[in-house]
């Protein structure tokens, strides 16, 4: 039974939402051979441009600042920090302006931009007194930044490996189905949200990272208690991408194995408005070469083409209310290699993505008010000849969140929030679906001391009236010169897919309308410090145990169910350190991270799941060049396939360094707005496969010019 386990995985790399069990076994009977090795092609390439730049507000005791407006006054721009305190440069804004900093019950500040890397700054309460201060080394609680380079802008991997834990998980090239999960977990476990919207297909629980253009990805960081936030599908962690301009620019793109890109973005700012545009195109023959078997095959039918649009419009309509709305576009085509043992040279899928969101903010001299309208909508459309497969699937999801944060008194505040949503598909495989979910929750924090913090929260959500509840707990301890201490303690869950619930009826499967949500409790130790004002390091321990994990299994008659089988036992051992100063030019960041896990069924390991993994990522700087590099090695892992006479077989898969480096050239003409780079992936060419069945591509060496406007 073991070798069904990552069937809601494996389904992933053909297209999740109508890749059938009947499908797979079919698939599997053909029993076919291929051989696997990469050959490489160098080329030249042009990428996106590096939007840098960013930055945290934060309170003295650590709390984020939200709805701060950050004013460039030279520039006459703006922004304005988002609920994780999060905010982006204002357009126009060069090293050595000066940021003025203005929230409603805070001391307004003033901050000169120095470097190009992620900017803190804390505002101190207005009662206090007290002159406002910059503190450097200081963290924003519970807020994890991702400082983006030029070598992540052509790729959605790069970056979101520099998070400890996560696990990249790709079915082959640009056009295979990429997602993201953590700490050993599956990735319908990791929440992905793309300016406040999550992405989230309620067909099959995952969010597919292919369908985001790597343009939108310019500023990404990780946040705190998202099981609280976002209750289902976020227990193991949630990643926030953020599409914000700093400024107009234009770029062009060719590369390797055929790839082109177009795109360009418009960003414009008044004394009450910022408005911002971006429309681009993708594509890639995206075929490429591999060893296998002792012969040299070529991975067929992996073309890709991209069109998006998006645009983001904010407005004060007051000194202390905020409009925001959004919207964006996207469509897909390409062609689905499939795997290996089963491969699909005549299948397509076409499938189109549409968010849109509206904010209304009312800021409040010891909070603020924020409700969110948004709608996420897609269609995908598969077809494969080979195996007679014509599906349509329209996926939509709607809904409100109402939120409201409120400082008590020096000692307590509270955040509260209830909302509401609605989903539905519409689909040639399992007909017309709906669900309603209406959730409540409740966050407070208490600091009887300036170095304690205690922060109970509760969440009760209600999916077609059938109640859930989640329960988090966080303590810190922050000592003078020796660092700050955290303990969190939560559960959280996660919803049976509609697929999982109502797969039709057939000889070889059925869904199954009769499964519970799958559950998990953690708790995490983390010490953190920082050594003067360069060196900041993190020690974490993490520990998941889950139950009612949906497996796709057989029943006595053969025919393949989902079931809550399995049981997990997850534990994660997390070091990382970062220079985030530049020291003669230098910055250094990197981690290494521990892994046991346990299925407690069969007592052996997760299946994919390294038992190590550590990450490295150097950049220098001198003069207008910029060089950098970025080393990440994956351990060993254990995975199950079939023998001959078709038993489950287990095997290990070798541990790997893949080094991708790059450089970037500022021409000292036009006010530096041009750009040059040049970059390569893959640099030792290994075998960097996350499936065995799923072969990635090679050696690519890229280049590129920028022209900021």
């Amino acid at each position: 039974m073991d070798s069904t386990k990552n069937f809601r995985e494996k389904s992933c790399g053909n297209f999740t939402s109508i890749f059938s069990v009947q499908s797979y076994i079919k698939l599997k009977s053909r029993n076919h051979s291929m051989k696997q090795f990469f050959i490489y092609f160098i080329v030249c390439s042009f990428i996106y441009p590096v939007q840098t730049n960013n930055g945290f507000i934060f309170s003295h005791d650590g709390e984020p600042v939200p709805f701060a407006s950050v004013i460039n006054p030279r520039a006459k721009s703006w922004s304005v920090t988002d609920e994780s305190g999060f905010f982006q440069i204002p357009t126009g804004t060069l090293p050595g302006d000066s940021l003025k900093v203005v929230r409603i019950g805070f001391s307004t500040s003033y901050h000169q931009i120095q470097n190009q890397r992620a900017q803190e700054i804390l505002l101190t309460e207005e009662i206090l007194a007290m002159k406002p201060v910059r503190i450097v080394g200081r963290k924003a609680r519970g807020v994890n930044k991702i400082n983006l380079l030029a070598i992540d802008e052509f790729s959605r991997k790069n970056a979101l490996n520099r998070i400890p834990g996560t696990m990249i998980r790709s079915y082959g090239g640009l056009s295979g189905v990429t997602t993201v999960s953590m700490d050993g977990g599956q990735a319908v476990h990791t929440k992905i949200t793309l300016d406040g919207i999550d992405l989230t297909n309620v067909q099959n629980g995952l969010t597919d990272l292919s369908d985001i253009p790597i343009s939108m990805m310019q500023n990404m960081y990780s946040g705190r208690s998202p099981n609280i936030l976002f209750g289902s599908g976020s227990f193991d962690g949630a990643i926030h991408i953020r599409s914000l301009l700093k400024q107009s620019y234009i770029h062009l793109g060719s590369g390797s194995f055929g790839y082109l890109n177009y795109s360009g973005g418009y960003s414009h700012s008044s004394t009450n408005a910022n408005f911002q545009l971006q429309a681009g195109q993708t594509s890639s023959q995206g075929n490429y070469s591999f060893f296998h078997e002792d012969s040299t095959h070529t991975r067929s039918n992996n073309d890709y083409e991209q069109l998006f649009i998006s645009g983001k419009y904010h407005r004060y309509t007051h000194f202390n209310r905020i409009i925001k709305g959004s919207i964006f576009a996207v469509g897909n085509n390409r062609g689905v290699a499939g795997g290996l043992s089963w491969p699909s040279p005549k299948a397509r899928r076409k499938n189109n993505l549409l968010l849109a969101g509206f904010e209304f903010i009312q800021i409040l001299q010891k909070g603020h008010l924020r409700l969110l309208a948004f709608q996420r909508s897609s269609e995908d459309v598969f077809k494969d000849t080979d195996m007679e497969t014509d599906s349509d699937h329209t996926v939509g999801s709607r809904g409100i969140n109402i939120n409201g944060k409120y400082q008590l008194n020096e000692l307590i505040g509270v955040k509260s929030f209830a909302s509401t949503k609605f989903e539905l598909i519409k689909s040639t495989n399992i007909g017309q679906r709906q669900r309603n979910s209406n959730s409540l929750g409740l966050q407070v924090w208490i600091q009887p001391r300036t170095i304690f913090m205690v922060r109970p929260s509760f969440r009760i959500d209600f999916i077609d009236k059938a109640p859930i509840s989640t329960i988090d707990f966080e303590s810190e301890l922050e000592l003078h010169k020796i660092g700050k201490f955290s303990i969190i303690m939560g559960t959280g869950f996660h919803i049976p897919s509609f697929n999982d619930l109502y797969w039709p009826a057939d000889p070889y499967s059925q869904g199954n309308p009769y499964l519970e949500p799958e559950k998990s409790k953690f708790y995490i130790v983390r010490w953190e410090n920082t050594l003067g004002q360069h060196l900041h390091y993190n020690v974490g321990y993490r520990k998941r145990q889950s139950q009612n994990l949906i497996v796709w299994a057989p029943d006595e008659n053969y025919i393949w169910k989902p079931q809550n089988l399995d049981k997990t036992d997850r534990k994660n051992l997390i070091i990382s350190a970062s220079l985030p100063t530049s020291i003669a030019g230098w910055t250094l960041t990197g981690s290494v991270t521990l892994t046991k896990t346990e299925d407690l069924n069969t007592d052996k390991a997760l299946q994919y799941v390294p038992k190590s993994s550590a990450n490295i990522t150097l950049t220098y700087l001198t003069g207008n060049i910029q060089f950098e590099f970025q080393g990440n090695y994956t351990g060993e892992r254990s995975y199950q396939t079939y023998g001959p006479d078709s038993e489950p077989l287990d095997k290990i898969i070798h541990s790997f360094l893949n080094i991708n480096a790059g450089t970037y050239f500022t021409l000292p003409i036009f006010n530096q707005s041009i750009r040059l780079y040049l970059i390569a992936e893959n640099i030792l060419d290994k075998n960097t496969a996350f499936f065995p069945d799923y072969p990635e591509p090679g050696l690519a060496i890229k280049a590129g010019m920028t022209i900021k406007l």
